[in-house]
């Protein structure tokens, strides 16, 4: 092997070397706070869905904001405000910067795990003004990650047929419609179509099971 040769690898694996690294958060959910570890800095948007009893009934409430690691520890931390009553939950956190996701949940005090994927991953194309989820109450956030004022996220509930259901018929699939949903913390006005780079996010409050699906450029078909 030449030197040029050489020379050009050695190039190419110092670059790779010192190229930056997009790191996924990481949560740790307990029955007193989520703790999210994320690099120094970050901006991130979080959704958790927890289950909650109201006497002899079951149901859930939702918790949502973009936060800041304001102090660059590279950690932030969500406390809640009822520890000893959410059964079990599941939490998501983008990166805004990275459009990097994590996903964790809070076992049920019985040993249960709240696992499982929503079937709604794949793709949507941009440009695309709904987005089908499955039936039942779902409750959905869409990120768009970035700088500046584009970034954002937008979140709330849809069930099929209901008043936000993108074609309100009861037709087994509730579909997301991005301009009905409300801002996230500092966002700004909910955009009317799905743009590439976008996340949107789905958990189904009582099975807690979620879903991710991208949209993207030119994609051929919704996944449902």
């Amino acid at each position: 092997m030449n030197r040029a040769i050489c020379g050009a690898l050695a190039a190419l694996f110092a670059m790779a070397w010192s190229a930056p690294v997009s790191a996924s958060p990481e949560l740790t959910v307990v029955p007193e706070s989520v703790s999210i570890a994320v690099p120094a800095g970050s901006r991130v948007a979080v959704v958790g869905v927890m289950r909650r009893a109201r006497g002899l009934v079951p149901g859930f409430e939702r918790w949502e904001g973009i936060l800041v690691d304001e102090d660059g520890d590279g950690r932030i931390e969500i406390a809640l405000e009822r520890p000893a009553h959410p059964a079990a939950s599941r939490w998501i956190a983008v990166d805004l910067g990275t459009g990097e996701w994590a996903a964790a949940e809070r076992p049920g005090a019985a040993g249960e795990r709240v696992e499982g994927q929503l079937p709604t991953g794949g793709e949507i194309s941009a440009g695309a003004t709904v987005w089908p989820v499955a039936s039942g109450i779902v409750e959905v956030l869409v990120v768009r990650p970035g700088e500046g004022e584009a970034a954002g996220a937008w979140g709330g509930s849809v069930w099929d047929g209901g008043p936000a259901d993108g074609d309100g018929l009861a037709d087994g699939a509730a579909g997301v419609v991005p301009a009905s949903l409300r801002p996230v913390g500092d966002s700004g006005a909910a955009p009317e179509t799905f743009a590439a780079g976008d996340l949107l996010i789905a958990v189904t409050p009582g099975a807690l099971r979620y879903g991710i699906t991208r949209v993207v450029e030119g994609a051929e078909e919704v996944s449902r």
